[in-house]
């Protein structure tokens, strides 16, 4: 008995990930295209914390690429391609200057075709894993998980979030006026 609830705990967990990945795909899709207050705090960090994912992504795909022949490669195409897709997605941005703050709105296309592109590299990722697709020949399931598609996958979405949030860093003015004490009132968050 006990050995049964070790094997069924595992596989609830993979049917319920399973089941709740559609729904987080969609809540990603909405907030993506959700319309938000720039600050300059949250966008620093955001670029902190992108650049710290890239020296990851890097280093992994350098470690991966001794088993793996394209690993490296793809994830500085994709870092480059995801990069250069982010001068449109900041030129179609929605930017609103109010008394104390601006907002911004990203492109909704834009964000649903990341999520679009993200939801159909994990649906190839299984598709491989039950032998719907050619597996690679090097590597085995090393080259399911860390394989070129991964990683220029990683890498666009990498590159992008990088060169949105570096672009909104430059589009935030440098000052904007100072709220009165009566002001605070009136904004809302």
């Amino acid at each position: 008995m006990p050995l049964l609830i070790l094997l069924l705990v595992p596989l609830g967990l993979v049917v319920a990930w399973l089941a709740l990945l559609p729904l987080g795909l969609a809540l990603r899709y909405r907030a993506g295209r959700m319309r938000r207050v720039l600050r300059r705090w949250e966008v620093r960090l955001n670029v902190g914390v992108l650049l710290v994912a890239a020296a990851l992504a890097l280093a992994s795909a350098g470690i991966a690429q001794l088993w793996l022949a394209h690993a490296l490669p793809s994830l500085l195409t994709g870092l480059a391609c995801g990069a250069l897709l982010a001068w449109p997605g900041l030129a179609l941005t929605r930017f609103e200057r109010q008394d104390y703050t601006v907002r911004y709105t990203p492109h909704a296309g834009i964000a649903l075709a990341l999520t679009l592109l993200f939801a159909l590299r994990i649906g190839y990722g299984f598709w491989q894993l039950w032998g719907g697709a050619p597996r690679p020949a090097e590597g085995g399931t090393l080259a399911l998980v860390a394989g070129a598609p991964t990683a220029l996958v990683a890498g666009l979405l990498i590159g992008y979030h990088l060169g949105y949030q570096t672009g909104l860093l430059r589009r935030l003015p440098r000052r904007l006026p100072r709220m009165r004490d009566g002001d605070r009132d009136r904004v809302v968050g």
